[in-house]
């Protein structure tokens, strides 16, 4: 998978992934009225909502199997559909512990975690773990801006293209692409949404010893 098009869409569909992140059902289901409520709200409530989040995503990456009967002329579409799909889980889990995903800081946040959530290997993921904590640990964190970003996604590009690559290599075969497919679309949705889960409730508890 060619670095300069996972660049390009991960670009395009963090924006787009950020669109598509509603506040408004979040807050409903937590029974509160803004996101500065969520940080000293119940942790317990935070965590079954992100369950529901992560239950609805990875039903509909088992939907985006669909794509794959096409083989490899589906390529485009589903890796659109999935990096969307990913990155709005990450950040609407973001949400559900209080933590607004849509500054240049956060966004960074969000494409290391679906880094490491792609990462087939647990000495990747643990790395990937650790360059989160150290961001978060900066002191001008929250200063991070936009072209910083731009650098975040050059980053993790070839990683992520590697990654997702041998995830899905037997997508590329018409016959099985659709079983194949949605269940590497499910597998990755899983450890989207756990290594989001894990990250917000560690911060949001940190946050509040």
């Amino acid at each position: 998978m060619p670095d300069r098009i996972v660049r390009e869409v991960t670009l395009k569909t963090l924006q787009a992934a950020e669109a598509l992140t509603d506040q408004a059902d979040v807050l409903r289901d937590l029974g509160v009225d803004h996101l500065s409520q969520v940080r000293t709200a119940d942790v317990l409530a935070s965590d079954a909502v992100a369950a529901n989040v992560q239950a609805w995503a990875k039903g509909t990456a088992a939907a985006l199997g669909a794509w794959d009967f096409a083989g490899p002329f589906a390529i485009a579409p589903s890796l659109v559909s999935l990096f969307t799909l990913s990155f709005r889980t990450i950040k609407k889990i973001g949400l559900c512990y209080g933590f607004e995903t849509n500054t240049p800081a956060e966004e960074i946040i969000v494409l290391e975690v679906f880094a490491a959530a792609s990462s087939l290997y647990h000495r990747d993921k643990v790395r990937a773990i650790h360059a989160i904590d150290e961001l978060v640990a900066q002191v001008h964190f929250a200063d991070i801006r936009e072209e910083q970003v731009v650098a975040a996604v050059r980053k993790i590009s070839r990683a992520v293209g590697y990654n997702l690559t041998r995830r899905r290599a037997l997508a590329n075969l018409p016959a099985l692409g659709a079983i194949v497919g949605g269940s590497t679309n499910v597998w990755l949705l899983r450890d989207v949404s756990w290594a989001a889960r894990n990250l917000y409730a560690r911060r949001r508890l940190n946050e509040n010893r």
